[in-house]
């Protein structure tokens, strides 16, 4: 795993709740990947912590079933089929494209700024773990700008269960999708930037294509790499 600041020590306030957090965060941007065995001590190790909390946390996690039991006293990460990825998308597709569409007529130039500086922050990281929370930041500032908040409770629940996938997205996306532009002849424009300049064109057609594709290409390359994992087992 890399080293990441996801983990830092908790704070000593409700320390079952912020191990709840911190693993949900660890999940939804992909700091935990997809079979990956968990245990009671290694992840209290990892959040500088007893075993107590930790133990509510994860137990709490898999009666949501975003963790299931794996070999042994372990619980571990969900592997998705991809039937579940498609599933997962299509929830996706119908409520973040709702989402940033009705967000569209409720930003100002400061939103703007932020999701630019979001990008830019992604685009500019180090390391895998850093590009996928700066790309989890670009889209929650646009959807927390709904003014839906159960909306976007959903979309976090998705992102929730998706999330392990980005261990991958975010080590193969960059090559893959940057090959086809350049066997195609053409320059790939990431599709945050496509939904930013909707936003500032006040373009819903613009943006909601930006989303439709930022989705699309994140969900290939997950099934691309799902099916690697199943070709080598």
């Amino acid at each position: 795993m890399e080293a990441t600041t996801v983990f830092d020590p908790l704070e000593k306030r409700s320390l079952g709740a912020q191990a709840y957090e911190r693993i949900r965060h660890a999940l939804t941007v992909g700091e935990l990947c997809p079979g990956q065995a968990l245990t009671y001590r290694g992840m209290a190790a990892l959040l500088n912590t007893s075993v107590t909390p930790v133990r509510e946390a994860m137990l709490q996690l898999l009666a949501e079933n975003v963790l299931i039991d794996g070999p042994g006293r372990s619980i571990s990460v969900p592997i998705l089929t991809v039937d579940k990825i498609e599933e997962l998308k299509k929830i996706r597709m119908l409520t973040e494209v709702y989402a940033a569409t009705c967000a569209l007529n409720l930003i100002n130039d400061d939103v703007i700024e932020a999701l630019e500086e979001a990008h830019s922050k992604m685009v500019h990281s180090a390391t895998v773990g850093e590009r996928s929370k700066h790309n989890r930041d670009f889209h929650f500032i646009l959807y927390r700008h709904s003014a839906m908040a159960t909306l976007v409770e959903i979309i976090e629940s998705v992102w929730l269960r998706a999330g392990p996938m980005n261990y991958y997205v975010f080590r193969n996306a960059r090559k893959l999708l940057g090959n086809e532009a350049e066997a195609s002849g053409r320059k790939r424009v990431h599709p945050h930037v496509d939904a930013v300049a909707g936003l500032k064109r006040n373009d819903p057609q613009l943006l909601t294509s930006a989303i439709q594709r930022d989705i699309n290409e994140s969900i290939r390359v997950s099934i691309l790499a799902m099916q690697q994992i199943d070709d080598q087992s």
